[in-house]
C-alpha cells in the first residue's frame, strides 16, 4: 500500500492505535515535490500489510497540528475478522458519568456485522442495573 500527501509545510504521519511508528514494513519518505519545489511531499509505503494495520492513517503539518487529513484503511484478514482479538471475558471497561462509553471492537472489513450482546446475568452497581 502506498499513500502520498503534499502540502505547503513539512509533514508528519500518525498511525492507527497499536501500530508502531518504527517497523521494517513501513517506510516514510519526505521530499520536495518535483512539480512544484515550494511544496512538501510525504509518501508512506506499507509492505506486508496485516489486519492489525487497520485504522486511521493521518498526515498533518509538522508545526500546525490542527491542519490534517486522514484515511481509514481496512486490511482484511480471512482468518482474523477483528483487529484486536478479544477473549471471552473482556478487560475492564471504564465509564465516566456524562461521557460516552466506547467498547473496543474494530473489524478488518467494513461489511462485517458486529453486535453487542448482553449476558443473561446483569451486574448491579449502587442498585442501578447496568
Amino acid at each position: 500500500m502506498w499513500m502520498c500527501v503534499r502540502g505547503r509545510w513539512e509533514l508528519s504521519w500518525a498511525f492507527p492505535v497499536g501500530v508502531a511508528k518504527e517497523q521494517p514494513s513501513m517506510v516514510v519518505v519526505q521530499s520536495r515535490c518535483a512539480i512544484q519545489e515550494h511544496l512538501y511531499c510525504s509518501g508512506l509505503t506499507l509492505t506486508s500489510a496485516q489486519p492489525q494495520h487497520t485504522g486511521s492513517f493521518r498526515c498533518r503539518y509538522r508545526h500546525k497540528n490542527r491542519k490534517q487529513t486522514s484515511l481509514y484503511v481496512y486490511i482484511t484478514g480471512s482468518q482474523q475478522p477483528f483487529v484486536e482479538v478479544q477473549t471471552e471475558i473482556p478487560d475492564v471497561v471504564y465509564m465516566k458519568e456524562g461521557e460516552p462509553l466506547v467498547f473496543p471492537c474494530r473489524v478488518t472489513a467494513p461489511h462485517i456485522p458486529v453486535s453487542l450482546v448482553k449476558e443473561a446475568s446483569s451486574m448491579r452497581n449502587n442498585k442501578t442495573e447496568l
